[in-house]
């Protein structure tokens, strides 16, 4: 799983520096496998629009231009013929540095055919933006994106950040949650004495689904619940470049503004999602099993053959749409052309999801997930914050339909059927097994109000969270003292014992202090270990002619 500390500090309000950040995930067990710097150089590159364009009078292939920076307007030349007044493009000026197929250019004023260019206009490949995607494929134009199009003039090193610090870091298989990176600043808000936004989203749950004839039938217990909305007036383009940097640098690959919202909500909560173009679905989702020997043609540009075991989303022609938990089909996906989508937002059996995957040998970012057996309250966050993304994105896109099914229609408990539980302990309990005496119900609240939901009654209170790894008190015990740090503990590892005269020792006195000091080093990090002392004689004569020889050793 990787990070962004620029992401981490937009959500946390802050600019903590990648060290306090690192440590912060150390100190409360978040393992940290490696950070780097991203560093781009976006020196004397400047946001213009194009107000003139004419063919260059003595030049078939060049195109003359007039860009406005809002307190000037520069005389550039191009070869590329798509560029159009009102396109928002960047140019480099006279200075900046570019790299380009691993070579270093330098801009300066250049008389071409007779006339002055005071810049370049760059391409996503001149400003050595791998994968990401723009309009045109020369010139890059930027009228897609609002925060560009905003920033007139603007030098692109105050609009778009020109490094970033990527952390590694490697959830545990009990962890699920740390699969979403807003689960996992939930806790290093807490480590870092700060708070998180707390993310926009749509209700969804109430969308009047008009006359619009359509349904979802879940015939499959492999499938725990499915949720379908449909989005029309939508456009498909590329996404905010911001957006596409950060997908890339945290190695999701950039498509288009719909696809990128969904992969940005499954790195967000946790929860895959799937996008279909509605107009190709026909009048039913259907979840099911497959049939031995249908084939899904994949997006990976590869046709599987799949059997009974597999998940399979269909419709009412019996046409394979998705294979369920893993990947879509490249003949029902989201198009240039799409005007309206299907959202996907589904929770699957853990087991047959990983089956299929290793039968089949597709390891997805969506098979990853849900092979860690997600709740299904994740796919209640993840459908109302993806619709908030889209409209947000595509102001004049409607929301026309929304159905939400669970494989069980009659449910005698939600809550726990989308994966809440309830944990009740005494607050004296943790005092004790932590050692803490002034541990306030105040204090144990702020530390859990990122984790669950803390109902009070007098020294009594319960916390309810979705946490896999949450199912005793002494797992919150482990909570606070995560929170609290190892600098917080390990004054304390000596504080309670009676003296003994150890100069004096009997043979329970020896042994208590040969305890007393493995608890000293162990409750100060260090490991004890007991090793195996039966060994070849041969071995032992490289030490010491003084052991003891059995007749009947366990090793030779």
């Amino acid at each position: 799983m990787l990070l962004s500390l620029n992401l981490i500090n937009k959500y946390l309000n802050s600019n903590f520096l990648v060290e306090d950040v690192v440590n912060s995930f150390v100190d409360i067990g978040i393992q940290v496998e490696n950070y780097y710097k991203i560093q781009r150089d976006y020196s004397n590159i400047r946001i213009g629009k194009v107000v003139f364009n004419e063919k260059h009078p003595n030049a078939d292939k060049l195109f003359v231009c007039k860009v406005d920076f809002g307190n000037e307007i520069l005389q550039i030349l191009t070869a590329d013929e798509s560029v159009k007044v009102n396109d928002i493009v960047l140019v480099a000026l006279k200075g900046a540095v570019l790299e380009v197929d691993g070579k270093k250019i330098v801009i300066d004023v250049r008389k071409m055919k007779g006339m002055e260019s005071y810049g370049m206009m760059l391409s996503t490949n001149e400003l050595n933006w791998n994968n990401v995607k723009a309009i045109g494929d020369k010139v890059a134009k930027f009228n897609f994106d609002y925060k560009i199009s905003n920033s007139i003039g603007k030098y692109l090193k105050d609009v778009i950040n020109e490094e970033d610090y990527i952390i590694e870091i490697q959830p545990f298989a009990n962890r699920p949650d740390h699969l979403g990176f807003y689960h996992i600043l939930k806790e290093l808000s807490v480590k870092l004495n700060t708070n998180i936004i707390e993310l926009p989203v749509i209700d969804v749950d109430n969308i009047n689904n008009g006359n619009i004839n359509f349904d979802i039938d879940i015939v499959t217990d492999k499938c725990r619940f499915y949720s379908g909305i449909v989005f029309d007036n939508i456009e498909i383009l590329p996404s905010p470049i911001e957006l596409q940097l950060l997908l890339n640098n945290i190695g999701i690959k950039p498509i288009n503004n719909i696809v990128d919202i969904t992969n940005f909500v499954m790195y967000e909560l946790a929860n895959p999602l799937h996008a279909f173009d509605f107009s190709l679905v026909g009048k039913k989702i259907v979840v099911k099993k497959a049939k031995d020997g249908q084939i899904l043609a994949a997006l990976d540009d590869k046709d599987y053959t799949l059997s009974d075991d597999d998940i399979i989303i269909s419709n009412d022609n019996d046409e394979v749409l998705a294979l369920g938990g893993v990947i879509g089909s490249r003949k029902h996906s989201v198009f240039d052309n799409t005007n309206s989508i299907l959202l996907e937002v589904a929770n699957f059996d853990p087991v047959s999801i990983r089956r299929t995957s290793k039968r089949l040998g597709i390891y997805t970012n969506s098979s990853k997930r849900f092979e860690k057996d997600l709740p299904v309250y994740y796919t209640l966050m993840a459908y109302k914050r993806a619709s908030f993304l889209i409209k947000q994105s595509l102001p004049n896109s409607n929301i026309k339909l929304f159905i939400s099914k669970p494989k069980k229609e009659d449910l005698q408990d939600f809550e726990s059927f989308i994966g809440f539980k309830t944990i009740e302990i005494d607050l004296s309990k943790i005092k004790k097994h932590l050692g803490i005496e002034d541990l306030e119900l105040s204090e144990v609240r702020n530390i859990f109000n990122n984790i669950g939901i803390i109902y009070e009654s007098n020294n009594v209170f319960k916390v309810k969270t979705y946490r896999k790894d949450l199912n005793y008190w002494w797992d919150l015990a482990e909570e606070i003292a995560k929170i609290k740090g190892f600098d917080f503990f390990k004054n304390k590892a000596l504080l309670n014992y009676k003296p003994y005269n150890y100069f004096n020792p009997t043979k329970e006195i020896s042994l208590k202090l040969e305890r007393d000091f493995r608890e000293c080093f162990t409750n100060n990090g260090f490991v004890s270990v007991i090793g195996y002392n039966l060994l070849n004689s041969q071995y032992l004569k490289l030490f010491d002619e003084k052991f003891l020889e059995l007749a009947n050793p366990m090793s030779y």
